[in-house]
């Protein structure tokens, strides 16, 4: 009685120890039939991570039932769960897909803010056009030689800012709503309209900004907004 017992003990210690036994799986990670080097394979389970090498190869102890994920850089995340029909395979094949890159169409506003320095190379190269008509023609054409026109300069400015109104105060905030137009807030300087009220009362709290108001000088102003701008969104 006690043979028997024995060997049926010694056979279940044996087959568990089977089933719970470790198998090493080998694999290839491709991509578009290419062989993809440096993926990474993760074996959830038991958090072991293996990489692919120069020819997509790779080797990984696993278990049936693991979850395995592959993860490379620029490609989708795969998901393989192990079953005894994929271990029955000599060398597993893991084809990986590659992320598109969307380009998004950049829109250029109208009122896209000029900066000093296109303004100031504007102005010379309108300043040069004058010159070389007038030494052409011999007439004179009423645009500064030598220098910025300031002409072009007060349009490209111009267009930021509302028909003015006189100015009976040095309040900030009633310049602001009074002078500038809600397109350049809110398309070219990216202000969110919730945080309206909010920006100028940040922008109201620098002494500058009543100096600023009362000198009503516009090109002074848009880039005090977008120095504010910049500070109020790393608040």
């Amino acid at each position: 009685m006690i043979k028997p017992f024995f060997l049926l003990f010694w056979f279940l210690i044996s087959f568990f120890s089977f089933s719970q036994s470790k198998t090493v799986l080998k694999g290839k990670i491709v991509s578009d039939n290419l062989s993809l080097s440096n993926a990474e394979i993760v074996n959830i389970r038991t958090k072991k991570v293996v990489v692919s090498d120069e020819f997509g190869d790779f080797t990984i102890a696993v278990n049936i039932n693991d979850l395995l994920v592959i993860i490379a850089k620029e490609y989708f995340e795969k998901k393989i769960y192990i079953t005894s029909n994929l271990l029955s395979q000599e060398k597993l094949s893991i084809s990986v897909n590659k992320k598109v890159t969307e380009l998004k169409e950049v829109i250029v506003k109208k009122e896209q803010l000029v900066s000093p320095t296109e303004i100031a190379e504007s102005g010379r190269m309108n300043s040069y056009n004058a010159t070389m008509r007038a030494n052409q023609t011999g007439v004179y054409t009423g645009e500064t030689i030598n220098g910025i026109d300031f002409i072009a300069v007060g349009k490209l400015i111009g267009k930021l800012f509302k028909k003015k109104k006189p100015i009976i105060t040095v309040n900030f905030k009633e310049y602001i709503t009074d002078n500038i137009t809600k397109s350049f807030l809110f398309e070219t300087l990216k202000l969110d309209e919730k945080d309206y009220f909010r920006f100028l009362d940040f922008c109201e709290a620098d002494s500058d900004a009543s100096k600023l108001a009362l000198e009503g000088n516009e090109f002074k102003i848009v880039n005090f907004l977008f120095e504010k701008k910049e500070a109020f969104d790393r608040l």
